[in-house]
């Protein structure tokens, strides 16, 4: 067995000063035999900071459950040697500082809050300041650890983060953040699995070879005792960060960009609705909820610059007014960089790869890009373009007559009334059925008639040409069998003519043999 530090050692070095708490009575698992890893009991760590029995001390565990299950997630169950034991939590000993930190805070907040509630005399003032004197130690350590609980505070984060690295939530619960800056040394710690003094040294490195990362990165005091400079950056940087680390977790990252950017280049139109979708809910939390943590990426594109002229814009407006025509062509219009006021409306159930066939037939002097997009809906088409009237100027030489000098509005609102107008001629077809009725019933009879005469003379075509095909397998058969006949009948000829040869030898032999013995005979 390994040498391990004992409960007070690990508490001493990870805490600083543990106050006057005998941590030497908290039981760990690597006092046991065949135990895995350095684990301290739950139960034994809050008997010693709250100073209680064993029955509060449960009730106080219990709390802590139901108010932090995310870091209880990873608690372990085990049963220590002896008599009457049962089987107790037990926490890795990053778990356990932190349990002792929240701990502390719970007991000077409640100490507070009673002494806001009764005035102080001058005698009991007295008291209070010895008491508050030999609290001093603890109140910097329950303060940091409020200021973390802050930090870490906020579940949707913690689940978020957990999910991009594939772990537990209780892992991340050191994440330190200060606005839209995150500690670098805690992103590559979570990243890597590793410690923060494994994640500076990658650090170091990644500015010795990556200048352009180096150049984003600033560093920032977190409040808080003996806190020093740390390297922060913002959600860009964490990402690029993430990408130059190695480790299985920061390859989880790696391959899902790799997934993107095939993704991307392959034309997955499913992303398009996913990106409008993260837009529409961006949207809704800056305007309901800006302090949700999603609002972090939001944030960090809404602050880029929209006008580059070297980014290609994205459709600006995409509607999905007719989803029961599922899988129908897509309405789209095209605008133009050189020409702003100059607009193609078209159909197709690919609108990109149409982008890329006008701005080939164009040779790229247009700068088209896709402006937007309705979905399922390419019948409006031509009913939308008669709403644009204004054709583009001849100088143009534009190729193609579904070009307009419009502006976006103006195709939304020419959208609109076709529509309305699709709809409306709708309505009147079926009035029109209705007068119609019996002639329609009398062309839908004929319809009817006719195809199953057709269907009939299918069927009657195909019993001819298989009565026709078995006949003709009939005829191979018997001609197969026929020569298989007269095969047997000539390799029977064969073998008798073969017999009779045999024959006529032993005979021969025979007589040469009697003319022998009358010769011999003779003489």
């Amino acid at each position: 067995m390994g040498s391990y530090l004992s409960a007070k050692q690990v508490v001493e070095r990870m805490l600083g000063n543990p106050g006057e708490g005998n941590f030497a009575g908290v039981r760990t698992t690597h006092t046991v035999p065949h135990a895995e890893g350095l684990h301290l009991a739950v139960l034994d760590i809050i008997k010693v900071i709250t100073n209680t029995n064993k029955s509060n001390a449960t009730q106080r565990l219990n709390r802590l459950k139901a108010d932090y299950p995310e870091v209880f997630a990873q608690s372990k169950h085990f049963q220590f040697p002896g008599r009457g034991q049962s089987s107790i939590d037990v926490v890795d000993p990053p778990t356990a500082l932190w349990i002792i930190k929240v701990l502390q805070y719970k007991i000077v907040d409640r100490l507070q809050s009673k002494a806001s509630e009764s005035p102080l005399t001058e005698e009991n003032a007295e008291q209070n300041a010895e008491q508050n004197a030999e609290q001093n130690a603890e109140q910097n350590a329950e303060q940091n650890a409020e200021q973390n609980a802050e930090q870490i505070a906020a579940p949707e984060l913690l689940e978020q983060l957990a999910t991009v690295f594939g772990v537990e939530k209780s892992s991340v619960l050191k994440l330190r953040r200060r606005g839209n800056l995150f500690s670098l040394i805690d992103v590559a710690a979570l990243a890597t699995g590793r410690s923060t003094d494994y994640a500076s040294q990658q650090i170091r490195i990644i500015n010795e070879q990556f200048t352009a990362v180096r150049e984003k990165i600033t560093d920032c005091k977190f409040p808080g005792e003996r806190q020093r400079s740390t390297p922060v950056g913002d959600i860009y940087v964490v990402v690029e960060l993430i990408m130059l680390l190695p480790g299985t977790r920061a390859s989880l990252v790696r391959r899902e960009a790799a997934s993107l950017f095939v993704r991307v280049y392959g034309g997955d139109l499913s992303l398009a609705a996913k990106i409008w979708e993260n837009r529409e809910t961006q949207e809704h939390l800056a305007s309901e909820r800006p302090e949700d943590p999603r609002r972090v990426f939001g944030e960090a594109v809404e602050g880029e610059d929209n006008e580059d002229e070297s980014r290609v814009p994205s459709p600006w407006v995409a509607y999905n007014q007719s989803p029961h025509l599922k899988g129908g062509s897509h309405l789209y219009a095209l605008g133009s960089r050189t020409h702003p006021r100059l607009f193609k409306t078209g159909s197709g159930k690919n609108p990109w790869e149409r982008l890329e066939s006008e701005d080939k037939k164009h040779k790229g002097g247009l700068k088209l890009f896709m402006s937007a997009i309705w979905w399922n809906e390419g019948h409006l088409e031509h009913l939308a373009r008669k709403h644009l009237q204004e054709m583009p100027p001849s100088d143009l030489c534009i190729q193609g007559t579904e070009y307009r000098m419009t502006n976006p509005k103006e195709i939304c609102e020419a959208t609109d009334a076709a529509r309305r107008q699709h709809r409306a001629l709708s309505h009147d077809v079926d009035d029109d059925a209705d007068g119609d009725s019996c002639c329609l019933a009398d062309a839908k009879r004929r319809r009817v008639n006719l195809r199953l005469c057709e269907e009939e003379f299918d069927l009657q075509q195909r019993a001819h040409d298989y009565h026709n095909a078995s006949q003709l397998r009939d005829l191979v058969l018997q001609k197969t069998k026929r020569d298989y006949n007269l095969e047997m009948a000539h390799k029977e000829l064969e073998f008798e003519e073969k017999r009779f040869e045999l024959e006529k030898r032993k005979f021969d032999l025979e007589r040469r043999r009697s003319a022998g013995y009358l010769e011999v005979y003779s003489q």
